[in-house]
């Protein structure tokens, strides 16, 4: 019963080798809700809505990348974003369509997470096509969300 006590205790120490490489816990990872400030600007006025509730699914697909996917009343948004720890910034080039019909470019965009809260900021341009009754308009906004889990 010793020899197997000693061998036991021999394979348990090799399975903890230093080769075994763990990937620290993404903070991003996961379902967040949150209450989203936006802020509109158009050569004609300016439009500050009324906080909103909306839910973030976070996921990567590699190292280093985050896909942040947005689903409340406004629609849907699927933004990608490099990340390094607990900071990200979003990936240029990426647009959304809203339920509006305004057309969302993004030019900047940040998310952080610091006891278990996430917080992101954007900017964009704005653009929207003619619709009945109402000339095309251009213009810029920015939205802050603050979210936990």
């Amino acid at each position: 019963m010793k020899r197997w006590g000693i061998v036991a205790c021999v394979v348990g120490l090799a399975s903890c080798s230093n080769d075994v490489n763990f990937e620290p816990m993404n903070p991003f990872l996961g379902e967040w809700s949150c209450f989203e400030n936006e802020s509109q600007r158009f050569p004609d006025a300016t439009v500050t809505g009324l906080p909103v509730k909306v839910r973030y699914l976070i996921t990567s697909p590699e190292q280093g990348r985050l896909v942040v996917s947005r689903e409340g009343d406004a629609g849907s948004c699927t933004l990608q974003f490099s990340a390094q720890s607990a900071a990200a910034t979003l990936l240029p080039g990426q647009s959304c369509q809203g339920v509006d019909g305004m057309t969302h470019a993004y030019t900047n965009g940040t998310a952080s997470v610091a006891s278990d809260m996430l917080n992101m900021s954007f900017g964009y341009d704005i653009s929207q096509g003619a619709t009945a009754g109402s000339p095309a308009r251009n213009g810029t906004g920015d939205v802050t969300d603050e979210c936990t889990r």
